[in-house]
């Protein structure tokens, strides 16, 4: 390109979750994400590259619910290739828990007790945390990949909660069945709901938390997620909610 741009330019992409196995999706938008980052970068822009990582959560619940209970079935950690053991402790507890109320509570309770602090459980969350991070590491290194910033799930919880509070507080989102939502029915996007009823965040919330982030350290000029088609009306609906609560993110 002849013109050169000479803007920053932030791209969000692998995305990959620390208790599941990685799957061809996470490198469709690794090679994408990347792709994309060194076009803009020869065409003059400058670049932030970011991962947005699913550290907590369920599926995190559900993984460590697995090692605590499934030890006859699942076996010993073994010395390399972690990554896919955490991800079949998480499918073997999947199909365990699934359809049984009582466990189904049992995963819950366990996630609550992590964002309480639980000193046990908290230590065994970052170990097999940091299983997954280690094999990431070498999977950048696979695809030549340098990020300029991590940002993780479990750092945008709280402020999330936060968020959603303060929006019901000011009247721009609403209660409906003890949950916060935004309702985008006007704008045919549905409902987005932001808070569940027993005050835990969802994606939606945390996106919001985590927009701000970003914009709290960088003054960008556009911001590209690199995602599934499948997160389309969750990222149209995040869009919708950034414009209405005034969050001034230019996302395309």
């Amino acid at each position: 390109s002849s013109g050169k741009t000479n803007k920053t330019v932030m791209v969000e992409y692998f995305h990959a979750n620390t208790h599941k196995a990685v799957h061809i999706g996470h490198v469709r938008n690794i090679c994408l994400g990347e792709s994309l980052c060194r076009i803009l970068e020869f065409s003059g822009n400058r670049l932030v590259r970011v991962n947005y990582q699913g550290d907590i959560g369920p599926h995190v619940a559900k993984c460590l619910w697995g090692i605590l209970n499934l030890k006859d079935r699942i076996g010993i950690p073994p010395e390399a290739n972690r990554l896919r053991w955490l991800g079949n402790v998480y499918v073997q507890a999947n199909t365990a828990v699934e359809g049984n109320e009582q466990l189904e509570t049992d995963v819950k309770q366990l996630l609550l007790k992590i964002y309480a602090g639980d000193k046990e459980l908290t230590k065994l969350w970052k170990d097999t945390r940091k299983w997954g991070l280690d094999e990431f590491d070498e999977m950048y290194k696979d695809f030549g990949v340098k990020y300029d910033e991590f940002y993780f799930e479990s750092e945008v919880e709280f402020p999330a909660r936060e968020i959603s509070q303060q929006l019901l507080k000011e009247g721009i989102a609403q209660e409906s069945d003890a949950a916060i939502i935004m309702d985008l029915k006007p704008y045919k996007l549905g409902v987005f709901v932001l808070l569940t009823k027993d005050g835990t965040a969802l994606y939606s919330s945390k996106d919001i938390a985590l927009a701000r982030k970003k914009m709290s350290k960088y003054k960008l000029d556009r911001s590209v997620h690199v995602v599934g088609r499948e997160q389309e009306l969750h990222f149209k609906q995040l869009f919708k909610t950034l414009e209405l609560i005034g969050d001034k993110e230019k996302e395309f």
